[in-house]
This record gives C-alpha cells, sequence and structure tokens, in this order.
C-alpha cells in the first residue's frame, strides 16, 4: 500500500493485469491504506483531495481500477474503527482498523460523502458465500453484529 500507485506505475499495472482477466465470482482487495475514511486519515488537504498519498491513490488510481474490474470490496485498516462506504461505481471501501490498537473516533471536520456505516469499536468480520452471493456479517467482540452487507456475485 505504501508503494507508488500512480495510474502509471508498475503496481498499477500489474493489478490490472492481474484482475482483468479474473473470472472469480468476488474480488476482494486489501490494503492497509483506505481510499475513503471518516477517520483522521481521511483528512483532506487544500485541493480538497486526501492529504495523505496513500490515501490519495488508493482513491484516483485503485478504486477505479477495482470498478473497471468489477471487483466487490476493498478491504484496509490506517484508521482504527470500522467504516464501510459505498462510493459510486459499486466497489464498497471497508475500513476494518479494529482489531486492538486503540480506538480513534470520526476525525474533525473530514466528510465522507459515502460512508453507510461508522463504529468506533472493536470489531471482527464474517465473510460466507453461498451460491452467488457474498455475505459479511461485522460483529463485536461479544458477538452483537454492528454491519452487514451481501454482494451478488460477478458475471
Amino acid at each position: 500500500g505504501a508503494q507508488e500507485w500512480a495510474p502509471d506505475s508498475d503496481n498499477a499495472k500489474w493489478l490490472a493485469g492481474v484482475l482483468a482477466p479474473s473470472r472469480a465470482k468476488f474480488i476482494l482487495l486489501m490494503s492497509h491504506y483506505p481510499a475513503w475514511s471518516s477517520g483522521r486519515h481521511g483528512k483532506a488537504g487544500a485541493d480538497g483531495k486526501p492529504a495523505e498519498k496513500t490515501v490519495r491513490q488508493m482513491q484516483e488510481t485503485v478504486m477505479p481500477l477495482l470498478e473497471r474490474c468489477r471487483a466487490t470490496a476493498m478491504l484496509a485498516g490506517h484508521d482504527h474503527n470500522y467504516e464501510r462506504s459505498e462510493p459510486p461505481g459499486g466497489v464498497s471501501m471497508i475500513v476494518m482498523g479494529g482489531a486492538g490498537a486503540p480506538l480513534r473516533p470520526k476525525g474533525e471536520g473530514i466528510n465522507n460523502p459515502h460512508s453507510k456505516v461508522f463504529v468506533q469499536q472493536h470489531h471482527y468480520a464474517f465473510f460466507t458465500v453461498e451460491g452467488d452471493t457474498l455475505t459479511m456479517s461485522v460483529r463485536t467482540p461479544e458477538g452483537e453484529e454492528i454491519d452487514r452487507r451481501a454482494w451478488e456475485g460477478r458475471r
């Protein structure tokens, strides 16, 4: 994630080469850095784009690539909370940074227009596949479900 992810970078070309021919029903990309976050790492710079280069490149290069390849979701950490965002393009962005580090609230003045669920709570997720449906259930350590999302498989 911290490597170069500009559109013409070797990493972007490699990822496109791996994902474009895929016939998998579901594509989940995991990275440390999210494309969108309401946590402190989602802060925008003076130009309105993410201030952190890693987050900006995930937003400007990786997510459009995932959209073109009809991926299912991108999973990341970096911010210490749980957040599911649903940006245009059909690829869910999920921050799962609540495994044990100190939790953090939403960042002040940060606007993530795609946020659907934000929880400052420790959590884990189960992913199950039944036929053409992938379901994610996010739970607290006590087993309380805090989010659920299902996706239909790619055709």
